[in-house]
């Protein structure tokens, strides 16, 4: 366990070493009570989901919501956690809120708040574990056709799965492709069993958001003070993408850069992306060009909407939970964004 998270601090400091953009002394014209009050606000967020932060994570992911300044450098938000603040504690150089804090973030105390360190690590542990075989499906998936962009996201992307949590994928398929694309990875997923069923989630892929490369803006599909979306955005994990796709999707979403700390660089893990070889790219396109026709995306798009289950059709167009077109397909059914918006509000 504690190798695990001294691998994950080793991929933080290579991180830190590598991108050229970090900047660790921002200047310092600024209210203290201003960043601490960000701290605050972004240890809230995480605390919802038992997930204790570094302070190089704290750094990452500063809210600093609408104040004016947008970058805070690294060692500010160093000093600032070394100079301790009231209504956090710190555990084998994990930061979190300490207690009591109000019962919606569902804690007890410090000393028992402290126990969300060990919980932390038991889960990166298993993030591992699923992250390989994400990696290995998400190989495959890559080959099909009109896929262009395949990222990990939720729980998995920052290493927070559970033991019995399936693998949630987003992917970005070509314009005009949506209901092909997604024929194609569902039925790979049949064929190989992969797809989570009522009695069983565990390590299944789940694919429950799609969006064509001709609509990337999700603005749209956020709630009023969607910080459970904002994040989402920053955490998303690109594994399999053709070159420019992702950055090209995160200009048309904006919101993570105007929320969250624009000090910090994005780390995308080149380490961990896949590619497809010459071969398999020749291949994937005479795959494209064979199911290129706009009659055949006409059908599999009548087909795939045919056997849905009914309650999926009713919430459709209801509010953003569930988005059945030919720019997005959405499927979540417990969509708790505001949930977890009013738990942050309340606590921060």
């Amino acid at each position: 366990m504690l190798a695990s998270t001294l691998a994950s601090l080793r991929d933080i400091k290579f991180d830190l070493d590598r991108d050229s953009n970090v900047d660790f002394n921002h200047d310092f014209c600024f209210s203290r009570a201003d960043l601490d009050a960000a701290i605050i606000k972004t240890l809230t967020f995480f605390d919802i989901f038992d997930y204790p932060l570094t302070d190089w994570e704290i750094y990452k992911y500063l809210w600093v919501g609408e104040s004016v300044k947008k970058a805070f450098g690294y060692n500010e938000v160093k000093n600032a956690l070394e100079r301790g603040l009231p209504g956090t504690g710190r555990e084998q150089g994990f930061y979190f809120l300490s207690g009591p804090p109000s019962p919606p973030a569902g804690g007890f105390g410090e000393a028992i708040r402290r126990e969300i360190v060990a919980v932390r690590k038991q889960r990166q542990i298993i993030s591992r574990k699923k992250f390989r075989r994400a990696r290995r499906i998400i190989k495959l998936l890559g080959t099909l056709p009109f896929i262009r962009m395949i990222a990990v996201c939720n729980s998995l992307a920052y290493d927070n799965a559970r033991e019995d949590s399936d693998i949630d994928l987003f992917i970005i398929t070509a314009k005009g492709k949506i209901w092909t694309a997604r024929f194609y990875a569902v039925i790979l997923l049949k064929l190989l069993r992969l797809r989570p069923t009522a009695k069983t989630k565990k390590d299944k892929i789940c694919l429950n958001f799609f969006i064509s490369e001709g609509s990337l803006n999700l603005q749209p599909l956020m709630i009023q003070n969607d910080i459970y979306f904002i994040y989402w955005l920053k955490q998303l994990l690109p594994i399999y993408g053709r070159p420019g796709i992702f950055l090209d999707f995160m200009k048309r979403n904006e919101l993570a850069g105007k929320y969250i700390n624009n000090g910090a660089p994005n780390v995308f893990y080149n380490k961990r992306k896949v590619k497809n070889s010459v071969l398999l790219e020749g291949l994937k396109c005479m795959l494209e060009v064979s199911s290129g026709w706009a009659w055949l995306e006409s059908l599999l798009k009548w087909a795939q909407i045919k056997i849905m289950p009914q309650y999926l059709l009713d919430k459709a167009g209801r509010g953003t939970e569930v988005v059945i077109n030919d720019n997005a397909l959405k499927f979540h059914i417990d969509d708790r964004r505001a949930e977890f918006r009013d738990k942050w509000q309340q606590v921060s």
